[in-house]
């Protein structure tokens, strides 16, 4: 009986042309395709590229003097004065 539900499970999935919202998350942390999430895998994942590519250009526009592709310490520093809500020390 077991066999039989795992295939009717599978060709629901095969006649399904996108992934669910589900499996687009387990796939997004499932970082070698194996079907197993690992803690490394769910480590990596975590710290990937949160942000869009044209918001770390305008960062850079906005902040990087030294480098166009990087900031100094400092102008992490002054990148993080500029952005801090006023009165907002928990945030901080």
């Amino acid at each position: 009986m077991a066999s039989c539900n795992s295939n009717i499970h599978q060709e629901g999935i095969e006649k399904r042309l996108e992934p669910t919202p589900l499996e687009k998350h387990v796939m997004f942390f499932d970082i070698d395709k194996n079907g197993i999430i690992y803690p490394w895998e769910t480590y990596q994942a975590e710290r990937l590229d949160p942000f869009v590519e044209e918001k770390f250009e305008e960062i850079f526009k906005k902040h990087a003097r030294s480098n166009g592709n990087a900031l100094t310490g400092q102008e992490v520093d002054e990148m993080l004065k500029a952005n801090r809500e006023p009165k907002d020390y928990k945030g901080r």
